[in-house]
């Protein structure tokens, strides 16, 4: 997967490289289960901060777009495989959080 981004963009780091992955998600150059590259790779890669990477990879997580596994990096959620992970974000009215691993208030606006 090719990843770009533009430090004079109107958008911010952390959105490019975000909407870059989930597009990679969607069009399918991330294979499901197919392990992201590290935070560090990435901000070496492009002179940012690690911390930048990780807040985006904890946003693709709380999204559910990645996993988490600690000690073992961000993976591509396979969204094909019931059970893999809860299939279900969302249950009468809470959702569920990644990292408080339990179910949340969720209210629409």
């Amino acid at each position: 997967m090719k990843l770009w981004i533009s430090k004079n963009g109107a958008e911010t780091i952390q959105e490019q490289l975000s909407a870059q992955i989930v597009l990679g998600i969607v069009s399918g150059d991330l294979a499901p289960g197919e392990r992201l590259p590290s935070t560090t790779v990435l901000a070496r890669r492009f002179h940012v901060h690690a911390n930048t990477v990780g807040a985006v990879y904890r946003s693709l997580a709380e999204r559910r777009w990645v996993i988490w596994k600690r000690g073992s990096g961000f993976w591509r959620r396979d969204f094909e495989r019931p059970g893999f992970i809860d299939v279900a974000p969302m249950r009468d009215g809470w959702k569920y959080s990644v990292f408080r691993k339990r179910y949340i208030p969720y209210t629409f606006v």
